[in-house]
C-alpha cells in the first residue's frame, strides 16, 4: 500500500513541461507506474476468471494460475527493466552537456586551476559557521571577482556538495537551487536546455525503485521465488 501511494505521489511530482523527443521520452518514464498497475489489474482478472472456471480442476486452476502469474512477472520486469534503462540513458546523455565548458582547452592546465580554487574554497569557507555555509557559497557562486572558485561551485554534484557534507550540512536544497541559478546564466543555450531536461528528468529518478519495491512486495505476496540479486524470478 504505501509503495503504491508513494508511485502516486511521485506522478504528480514529475509534471515538468518538456517539448520534442525530450518530453516523450519523459513521459514514456512518467506512464510506466500506470503501466504496472494496469497490467497488475489484468492479472487480477485472469486469476478471478480462472478461479470461477467450474472446466478446470483444482490442480488446473493452480497450473493455469502459476501460469499466469509467471507471465504477469515476465511482463512486469520487462517494464521495471526497459523504464530504468530509459532513465539512466535520458540522464547520461544530457549531464555531460549541462555544465560549464573547462577552465581552460588543456586538460593539465584546468586541472591545475581547479587544485588552487579548491584550496582558495577551502580557505574562505573554513572559517565559516555551518548555518552561513550555504548563504557564503552562494556568494562566492554568483561573484565575478574569483572565476575559478565559481567554476568549481558550480560543478554539478561536485565539490560543493562534497563539502557541505563534510561540515555536517546534510540539507542541501537550498545550495541546489542557488546552484542552478547562478549557473544557467553562464551556459551556451544548448548548455541550458540540456539543464532543464536534466533537471526534469532527476525529478523523475524515484519512479524505477518505488516501482522495484512496489514488484517486491507483490512478488512475494504471491509466493513466486526471488532471483538472486534481482527483482524476483
Amino acid at each position: 500500500m504505501y509503495a503504491a501511494l508513494q508511485l502516486e505521489s511521485l506522478e504528480k511530482e514529475t509534471q515538468h513541461q518538456l517539448t520534442g523527443a525530450a518530453a516523450a521520452e519523459l513521459d514514456a518514464i512518467r506512464a510506466a507506474p500506470n503501466q504496472y498497475n494496469s497490467r497488475h489489474d489484468e492479472l487480477q482478472g485472469d486469476l478471478a476468471s480462472i478461479r470461477a472456471d467450474l472446466a478446470l480442476s483444482e490442480t488446473g486452476k493452480a497450473a493455469a494460475a502459476a501460469a499466469e502469474l509467471e507471465t504477469w512477472r515476465a511482463d512486469a520486469e520487462q517494464l521495471l527493466e526497459t523504464t530504468t534503462g530509459r532513465l539512466e540513458r535520458a540522464l547520461k546523455a544530457r549531464q555531460s552537456t549541462a555544465t560549464l565548458p573547462p577552465l581552460d582547452p588543456n586538460p593539465a592546465i584546468a586541472a591545475q586551476r581547479l587544485s588552487a580554487a579548491r584550496e582558495d574554497a577551502r580557505m574562505t569557507l573554513d572559517v565559516v559557521p555551518p548555518r552561513e555555509l550555504i548563504a557564503r557559497l552562494t556568494d562566492l557562486a554568483t561573484s565575478d571577482e574569483t572565476p575559478d572558485v565559481r567554476h568549481l561551485l558550480l560543478a554539478p554534484g561536485g565539490w560543493a556538495a562534497l563539502y557541505l557534507e563534510s561540515r555536517g550540512v546534510h540539507e542541501r536544497t537550498a545550495w541546489e537551487a542557488a546552484r542552478l541559478e547562478a549557473v544557467r546564466p553562464l551556459l551556451g543555450p544548448q548548455a541550458a536546455r540540456a539543464l532543464d531536461e536534466l533537471e526534469a528528468f532527476k525529478s523523475a529518478a524515484d519512479i524505477p525503485n518505488a516501482l522495484k519495491a512496489l514488484h517486491a512486495s507483490r512478488v512475494a505476496l504471491y509466493g513466486l521465488p526471488r532471483a538472486p540479486g534481482g527483482v524476483s524470478r
